[in-house]
């Protein structure tokens, strides 16, 4: 993803200053996926907030070997497992792409 379009979708969903927005952007990486390649795994830390570039994120959770959908994260979307970012604790969930993906 490019800086103009990372900033672009920074600035829609906050009210951070040009020059703090440039500043996180600076910081960000970019990685593609291949479909069922884990993102964030179960038991897996969340340090990151993650936009989808292209493709959709499955955000799920394994319920006695059922995997349990809890949302989907499509292109311009961010997600994250709060929760985990906060406690420092691992994931309930995983994050994963449905198809090839690049965020």
């Amino acid at each position: 993803m490019d800086q103009q379009r990372l900033h672009y979708y920074i600035n829609q969903i906050s009210k951070m200053t040009e020059q703090d927005i440039s500043l996180l952007v600076s910081c960000t990486v970019s990685r593609t996926l291949k479909k069922g390649e884990q993102l964030l795994k179960e038991g897996e830390v969340c340090r990151a907030f993650y936009l989808v570039d292209s493709g959709y994120l499955r955000t799920w959770y394994n319920k006695n070997g059922i995997p349990i959908n809890l949302h989907f994260t499509f292109e311009g979307g961010f997600t994250s497992n709060i929760q985990s970012v906060k406690s420092k604790k691992g994931s309930e969930f995983v994050i994963e792409p449905v198809s090839r993906h690049r965020w």
